[in-house]
C-alpha cells in the first residue's frame, strides 16, 4: 500500500514541476519547437518552395572563438529565418521580437515584432523570416515566442559596421 503512495506521489511531483515550468515560461509551448534558426543578409524564397539565404562565410576558428555570430552591415538590412515544428493540424501564430542592448541600461530594448501564422505538419518544420531594415551596431537578439510571449528559443549576435568587402555563402534552408 504504501509504494502505491510512493508511486502516486512521484507521478503527482512530476505534474506538478512540469506545471510550473511551463507556466513560468521556463520550458517551450509543449507541441511547438524551434529546429532552426539564424541571421542572414538576404532569405529568398525558391519556386520550389525552399529557401535560398545568404550569410557571413565563417572559419571554423571564428565560430569556436565568438561567443555569438558577428553581422557586418553597410546599410542594408538583414533578415532572421527560423524553422518551427508544429504538429499536424495545429495552428497558430508566432511572434520575431527584435531587441537591442542598451548598454547603458543593461537592458534588452524591443525594437521590432513580426508576427506571422503558422500550421503545422511538416517535417522539416513551419519556415518564415522577418526582416529588420537600419539596424544600428551593437548586440542584438531575436526571440521566437508564441502570441502569448512563451519562448521558443533565440538568437543573440553582434552587428558592426563593414570595413571591408563581406564574403556571404548560400545556402538551402
Amino acid at each position: 500500500m504504501r509504494a502505491k503512495w510512493v508511486f502516486a506521489g512521484s507521478i503527482g511531483g512530476i505534474l506538478l514541476i512540469i506545471n510550473v515550468l511551463y507556466f513560468t515560461h521556463l520550458i517551450p509551448p509543449i507541441p511547438l519547437s524551434l529546429r532552426a534558426a539564424g541571421i542572414y543578409h538576404s532569405v529568398v524564397r525558391t519556386q520550389e518552395g525552399a529557401y535560398r539565404a545568404s550569410g557571413e562565410k565563417m572559419s571554423i576558428f571564428e565560430r569556436l572563438t565568438h561567443s555569438y555570430p558577428v553581422v557586418h552591415i553597410n546599410g542594408e538590412p538583414l533578415y532572421f529565418f527560423s524553422a518551427i515544428f508544429a504538429p499536424t493540424t495545429f495552428s497558430t501564430s508566432i511572434v520575431h521580437v527584435w531587441q537591442y542592448y542598451e548598454e547603458d541600461t543593461k537592458t534588452w530594448t524591443t525594437k521590432y515584432h513580426f508576427t506571422f501564422p503558422i500550421t503545422g505538419g511538416r517535417d522539416e518544420g513551419y519556415r518564415g523570416y522577418s526582416i529588420k531594415n537600419n539596424i544600428i551596431p551593437g548586440h542584438w537578439r531575436v526571440r521566437v515566442e508564441t502570441t502569448r510571449g512563451e519562448l521558443l528559443g533565440s538568437e543573440t549576435f553582434v552587428v558592426m559596421l563593414a570595413t571591408s568587402p563581406i564574403l556571404l555563402e548560400e545556402q538551402t534552408l
